[in-house]
């Protein structure tokens, strides 16, 4: 498959003020995810892109934030 955004970034309320960050890459299927807070959500890509890097996803460099639930 040649994705041109391999890597989606989606952003699920985890309850008061925690966000569950979950990062999918569809080239190697890898998926990884992170607690933090509602307040860092502006780093949510980062930190899923930290979290497939670490599982070993090499797709990282192209990171597309896809969606984002809305938190309310």
């Amino acid at each position: 498959m040649d994705d041109k955004q391999p890597l989606h970034i989606t952003l699920h309320s985890a309850g008061t003020a925690s966000i569950v960050v979950v990062a999918k890459c569809t080239r190697c299927r890898l998926v990884a995810s992170r607690l933090i807070s509602e307040a860092s959500t502006n780093m949510a890509a980062v930190v899923g892109a930290e979290a497939l890097a670490a599982l070993g996803c090499a797709h990282v460099e192209a990171v597309t934030l896809n969606r984002r639930k809305t938190i309310g």
